[in-house]
């Protein structure tokens, strides 16, 4: 069994979360902690339990108490997936980001499509750019076209003028 403290940078500042692996390195426990050696006292108390047990012969004795899952003390599923993305390596605040960006995509073509334009990333959206880049890339060689005819018509009359 190993723990290890991991700190994580919040909006709220800094806090620091102990790990608990067995040998195989799976994920078997993890708590947050405002501070560094309430972390450090948190794993150390559960490594030393276990080795307690062991040396008794108890490794695998134990009682596990389980709440309900609608019993109002049972952690809620967005701390689970917390814990559990910790344990992964994932920042919590990461996955937030993540959601609140989605969320603003999603917010972002509810209003194109209320007026009419085309979703964010779809093919209708490229195509759409592609028809306008055209359309400027059109404008920009009407005024070589312009140019190039008043060039040649300059040339034209120095020829007549120079004859």
């Amino acid at each position: 069994m190993a723990y290890t403290i991991r700190k994580i940078q919040r909006k709220s500042g800094v806090v620091f979360s102990a790990i608990i692996k067995n040998q195989l390195g799976e994920h078997l426990k993890s708590k947050t902690f405002q501070r560094k050696g309430d972390a450090e006292i948190w794993a150390k108390r559960i490594e030393a339990d276990t080795e307690k047990k062991e040396a008794l012969g108890l490794s695998g004795a134990g009682m596990t108490f389980v709440l309900p899952t609608n019993h109002p003390l049972r952690c809620t599923p967005q701390g689970n997936r917390s814990e559990n993305n910790v344990a992964n390596d994932i920042d919590p605040s990461d996955v937030r980001k993540e959601k609140k960006q989605t969320q603003q995509i999603v917010n972002e073509n509810q209003k194109r499509i209320e007026a009419g334009l085309p979703v964010v990333g779809s093919f209708g959206e490229v195509a759409l750019e592609f028809f306008e880049m055209m359309q400027t890339w059109a404008g920009y060689l009407d005024g070589l076209k312009v140019g190039a005819s008043n060039t040649v018509q300059k040339a034209k009359i120095n020829c007549v003028i120079h004859s």
